[in-house]
């Protein structure tokens, strides 16, 4: 249901109005809200995905009475479990990437500076990069190191200590934008908190793609562990 979900979401990223931003130079400019509050929802696809085939490769340790009929699950559940947890991964990882470089590419334009500037502005955390490097310059430098980051989170996919790098420097932007909930004005809807504004909405959904960064980190922690313990092998 969630897979639908995000399916049919980012689907309206192509028949949505006012997904390009005309400020911006047009497409491949995307708006605020709602082209990137929607571009988010690639990586969220990708968490679906993975959950999905996860509880399907979860049932083989599972007490048999909690299947149907009371028989535990067959070999080509495991599989399918197995195959749909690798698409979702693959999803997220490749998501993930496509949000960074998508994102970082924007920060290179006043529109995007401008519109970034009250979240950084506001925050506690990094309000200091606007008098040390301006509204335009503090853009440019998030987008170099978004850039930079979907780049070795697509590198990691065979080189696990780019990986590594990569997904810690994912992890740290989204604290620092969750952290952005507590600091920007408006992120609640003026009748007041729980109910969030577009803002707020646009900066929970990070919350998922912390998720994400966390996963893809362990996996690229836990790949480079098992080369050094196989080169360690080979040496002895």
């Amino acid at each position: 249901m969630a897979a639908f979900t995000f399916l049919m979401t980012v689907s309206l990223m192509f028949s949505t109005p006012g997904v390009v931003e005309p400020l911006a130079g047009g497409f491949p400019a995307l708006s605020a809200i709602p082209g990137q509050f929607l571009l988010k929802d690639v990586g969220l696809l990708g968490i679906a995905i993975f959950i999905a085939g996860e509880s399907l490769w979860r049932a083989r340790s599972a007490p048999p009475t909690t299947f149907t009929e009371g028989q535990p699950p067959t070999p080509a559940r495991l599989e399918a479990g197995a195959r749909i947890m690798a698409i979702g991964t693959t999803a997220m990882r490749y998501g993930l990437a496509l949000i960074f470089l998508w994102f970082g590419a924007m920060k290179f334009t006043s529109y995007e500076a401008t519109g970034i500037a009250p979240f950084i502005a506001n925050s506690p955390l990094v309000g200091w990069w606007h008098s040390t490097l301006g509204i335009q310059g503090a853009s440019t430098m998030l987008g170099v190191y978004e850039i930079a980051t979907a780049v070795l989170l697509v590198i990691g996919r065979v080189a696990p200590r780019a990986g590594v790098v990569g997904a810690a420097m994912a992890v740290l932007t989204f604290f620092i934008t969750l952290s952005f909930l507590f600091s920007t004005p408006g992120v609640t809807a003026p009748v007041g908190f729980p109910v969030l504004s577009d803002v707020g909405e646009f900066l929970l959904k990070d919350v998922g793609l912390l998720g994400i960064s966390i996963l893809l980190l362990g996996q690229a922690l836990r790949s480079v562990a098992g080369r050094s313990a196989v080169t360690q092998r080979a040496r002895a």
